[in-house]
């Protein structure tokens, strides 16, 4: 499904970065798997896998914030502590809360939304800020999780 708002070149190229992503995951989960590793081992090569992104990371799962990056700092204004534990949908602007959220369970069902999309998400001191992101399923503890790779829509403009 295209999002018309978005030019193809972006659309590739975020889908390209989106799978190179999720095979990095996909390999650390694939290694746990294989070798019986502890889930607070794989954990923490997530953690490192994250932190190592100038991009906004999250893995949201059941729509709780399991993992995430200290990018997302910058975009939300809260410590990844604070988001942590959090459901999702609470930072997404109104106008875009029902998209969203119904977008997000579509993808965990396994249906077809759009993978690259833009959105206004509520910043802690109360502003909006409009982002772009890039989401796919993925295994996390055995269960499937969103994936969520994200930017503010003016930084990644003016570069």
């Amino acid at each position: 499904m295209k999002n018309s708002a978005i030019p193809n070149n972006n659309i590739e190229e975020g889908l390209i970065d989106l799978h190179e992503k999720m095979i990095e995951l996909e390999k650390l989960e694939i290694e746990r798997k294989r070798t019986g590793k502890p889930h607070w081992k794989t954990e923490k090569e997530y953690q490192l896998f994250f932190q190592q992104s100038k991009e906004g990371m999250a893995i949201v799962q059941n729509g709780t914030i399991v993992r995430l990056n200290s990018a997302i700092s910058l975009i939300l204004g809260y410590s990844p502590e604070e988001l942590r534990g959090t459901l999702f949908n609470q930072y997404i602007h109104p106008d875009d809360l029902w998209k969203v959220t119904d977008y997000y369970y579509k993808r965990i069902a396994g249906k077809e939304v759009p993978i690259i999309y833009r959105l206004k998400v509520i910043h802690k001191d109360g502003s909006d800020v409009e982002i772009e992101t890039k989401m796919g399923v993925i295994p996390y503890h055995d269960k499937p999780a969103d994936f969520a790779i994200f930017y503010k829509i003016k930084e990644r403009e003016n570069k």
